[in-house]
């Protein structure tokens, strides 16, 4: 399946570094994302099955994220669905209108939005009220290069 995108011909690959290595090279490869689905529902280390997927949500346009969850183990999915749900509300702020309510949201999710914002408001309302120093540090700073563009 993923074999063609071995670093070399010979390669270990009970060697879970080796794995991640092929899953890596074949992330930047859209056309091998098909071969990724069987190889993840096979893999054994839950930790390089769930790291593949939460970089694969990156790259995926948001009604597609949640079908990727299936291809990991049960005990691993309440996190990628807590991320999946994270990214939709980052995708959602960072064009739009700020958050009503930042208070229930992650520490990943707050430097996330208020680090890019393409609207004003948005890290003017988390420089004030994002729970850590960092968020608002992050909004602070976004605030600042988007009033220089």
């Amino acid at each position: 399946m993923l074999v063609g995108f071995a670093p070399a011909e010979d390669v270990d690959l009970t060697d879970e570094h080796v794995r991640w290595a092929i899953c890596q090279r074949a992330l930047v490869e859209p056309s091998a994302h098909p071969a990724l689905r069987p190889a993840l529902v096979a893999e054994p280390d839950q930790s390089l099955a769930t790291s593949t997927v939460l970089v694969l949500f990156e790259q995926l346009p948001p009604g597609e994220r949640d079908s990727w969850i299936a291809v990991v183990p049960s005990s691993g999915r309440a996190f990628l669905t807590r991320r999946s749900a994270e990214l939709a509300t980052a995708d959602v702020h960072r064009t739009g209108s700020p958050p009503a309510d930042v208070s229930g949201w992650s520490d990943w999710l707050l430097r996330r939005v208020a680090s890019t914002s393409t609207r004003e408001e948005t890290p003017v309302k988390l420089a004030a009220e994002a729970r850590t120093r960092r968020a608002r540090n992050l909004a602070a700073e976004r605030l600042k290069a988007l009033r220089r563009l």
